[in-house]
């Protein structure tokens, strides 16, 4: 899966642009954090649609075209864009742009997000987000911690500060207050912010190195479940035929004569038949 996220201006307004594209199909979704629009095609109506706005030229790849989009819907747009029409259930407005002075077009027909969508582009990162500085600020009291006690173990050994003004008493989080300074500002003012956006990156290529990883794993898990099959069919295989083939190392006490024991120990026809039958089968 590919994943693209462009920061745009339409009528001084920031948006995020975000581009997902994988085997099936391409989605295009544009938010600021009050509202979302989404268009979502197949790979094939993708294609259609390319065309459909771009005529006069000739086999367009779509994943070239897709390539240049990204590229160019970036800042402010006003001057690149036709808007038909606007509202809170949807956004369609006509993209042009230059590709090595070469015209292009497309128009996107974005609807409103459901609940869920909207859930998977802006609430879920944010509260991922929230989780990633609650585990920094674990791990930032541990080091605290882990400093007292270092320092403490200096004190014991009769060492001192050069410097009083340095001295600090030992931290106890539960004492320790969060001064909370609101700053009022939208939520779109602190969605755009690039430290929100830098922690959300965090976030979202974590969970991209996480899902290769289980991928990973599932496909090799499945490489050694076959490897595994055709072991035991393999060793199977030997032993029937370590069974029906080998002779027997037990002789009978009653054979008097050389042929009478070679005939005995030999498989004979009908056993190497038996054989044979046995492998067929499995």
């Amino acid at each position: 899966m590919i994943e693209t996220k462009k920061e745009i201006v339409i009528d001084e307004s920031k948006y995020y642009f975000i581009i997902t594209k994988d085997e099936t199909k391409v989605e295009f979704a544009l938010h600021n954090a009050e509202l979302l629009f989404i268009e979502t095609l197949t790979s094939d109506e993708f294609q259609n649609k390319i065309v459909e706005y771009n005529t006069e030229i000739e086999d367009i790849d779509s994943e070239s075209f897709l390539e240049e989009v990204s590229k160019t819907f970036c800042g402010s747009i006003d001057s690149k864009i036709n808007i038909e029409n606007r509202s809170d259930e949807e956004f369609i407005f006509k993209f042009n742009f230059k590709t090595e002075g070469i015209p292009l077009a497309y128009k996107f027909k974005l609807r409103k997000g459901t609940p869920r969508e909207f859930c998977r582009y802006v609430t879920s990162p944010l509260l991922n987000v929230i989780e990633l500085l609650m585990q920094r600020e674990k791990a930032h009291i541990k080091i605290i911690h882990d400093k007292d006690l270092e320092l403490a173990e200096y004190k014991k050994s009769g060492l001192k500060l050069s410097r009083r003004d340095l001295a600090t008493n030992e931290f106890v989080p539960d004492k320790h207050k969060i001064n909370y300074a609101p700053s009022f500002r939208s939520p779109q003012e602190m969605l755009m912010r690039s430290d929100v956006q830098n922690f959300v990156s965090v976030v979202e290529k974590t969970k991209v190195q996480k899902q290769d990883s289980n991928s990973n794993n599932m496909k090799a898990g499945q490489t050694n479940a076959v490897k595994s099959k055709k072991a035991r069919h393999y060793e199977q295989r030997r032993a029937i035929q370590a069974n029906l083939i080998a002779p027997s190392t037990v002789v009978d006490p009653s054979h008097q004569n050389k042929k009478a024991l070679k005939r005995d120990l030999s498989p004979g026809a009908k056993r190497k038949a038996a054989v044979a039958k046995k492998l067929q089968n499995l």
